[in-house]
């Protein structure tokens, strides 16, 4: 009898993305599976069309405000979960606070618990099952804290309609679609004609003002270094309006406030200027894009640099590791990223993607199972 899985993930899209990856490869490797998430997350499009049963709950997150009523929350959503961690064999929790209860339920009612942790720096949640996980799988390799040797690196779990965007799935293909994409590139990406390398400044849908203002600076305060290339600025829907009067009349940028197909640019670009999370990170790697990392200053236990300084001790990228939005700080890294240099960081980028993620956890899961049984 094949065994049951439970997936537990909610919050952010940083969780929720690998963990419907990672249920929505089981299902379609004819395994038993069902996803546990939090209500708010209900209109996420990935699960509103899951092809395997999802059910929401309440997990209460731990504040100042509403600590008198936490633990009355938190034993609410355990006896909600309950039922649905009952039926599962295995439970599979993809980090942060929605998967406490159901991870509480898991080991009340003593079932194999599975994490998967995205960052470098293992989070609250995960640190504290980790003591009782039968195995953790690792997006990157962690630091700062003792951990055991034992935990695989596998990886980020990446859905399958994804995958099939990816241009540059093998070196072999990097420098063939690098190559056809030339004449193509100014009709099917946005990017602006002329000479100049390609730079896709990615803040995600809600933007980054960091981002937003040290490209706005390089334009205004450093012209000359700003016109030898090519742009296109994710800005952020709310930001979109503001950002495209302030560089309105400059023809070497385009700014877009949330594109549903932004991997279209991914495919395009020469090198790509972002945040270090755990998302951006996994699909820079498939497609091979060199970075200037800009890691978010306040996120929690610095998670966010030490997932940069991975990509660059590894050759992919550069830190720029400040608080400011200096435009200088941008000119300085670009300065340093001849045409060869970025081809060997493309290269390197490359080499850290792992796009058999969710393949190499089921294999993981199943033989441990097996192994229990």
């Amino acid at each position: 009898m094949q065994p049951r899985f439970l997936v537990v993930a909610g919050g952010t899209g940083g969780h929720l993305s690998p963990g419907t990856a990672l249920a929505s490869h089981l299902q379609d490797s004819g395994l038993s599976v069902e996803f546990l998430s939090l209500k708010k997350n209900s209109g996420y499009p990935d699960l509103k069309s899951a092809n395997y049963p999802v059910h929401f709950y309440s997990a209460p997150s731990l504040n100042a405000r509403r600590i008198l009523l936490f633990p009355f929350q938190l034993i609410g959503a355990i006896i909600h979960a309950f039922p649905v961690v009952r039926k599962s064999d295995a439970v599979v929790l993809m980090g942060g606070f929605p998967c406490l209860p159901a991870g509480l339920a898991g080991l009340m009612l003593r079932k194999s618990i599975y994490l998967c942790e995205q960052n470098a720096v293992m989070g609250r949640a995960n640190r504290f099952f980790a003591r009782f996980a039968r195995n953790v799988f690792l997006n990157l390799p962690l630091t700062g804290r003792n951990h055991t040797g034992d935990w695989p690196v596998v990886g980020n779990p990446l859905r399958k309609s994804f995958l099939q965007k990816t241009a540059r799935s093998t070196k072999k293909s990097v420098a063939a679609k690098k190559k056809s994409s030339r004449s193509a590139a100014s009709h099917v990406s946005g990017f602006s004609s002329g000479r100049g390398s390609r730079i896709l400044v990615a803040g995600g849908s809600q933007g980054a003002r960091q981002l937003n203002e040290m490209v706005l600076d390089l334009a205004r305060s450093h012209p000359d270094e700003f016109q030898k290339y090519r742009w296109v600025l994710q800005a952020g829907l709310k930001n979109e309006d503001y950002m495209r009067s302030e560089l309105s009349g400059l023809k070497n940028i385009k700014v877009i406030g949330f594109d549903p197909d932004i991997h279209r640019f991914y495919r395009e670009a020469d090198l790509m200027v972002c945040r270090a999370g755990a998302g951006v990170l996994t699909e820079a790697f498939l497609f091979g894009l060199p970075m200037i990392l800009i890691p978010y200053p306040y996120a929690t236990d610095s998670h966010q640099k030490e997932n940069a300084m991975y990509a660059h001790l590894a050759g992919a990228g550069v830190l720029i590791d400040s608080t400011e939005s200096r435009g200088d700080l941008l000119r300085d890294a670009l300065q340093g990223l001849n045409a060869k240099k970025l081809k060997g960081m493309a290269r390197l980028s490359h080499s850290l993607a792992r796009p058999d993620a969710a393949t190499r956890i089921q294999n993981y899961l199943l033989q441990d199972l097996k192994t229990k049984t």
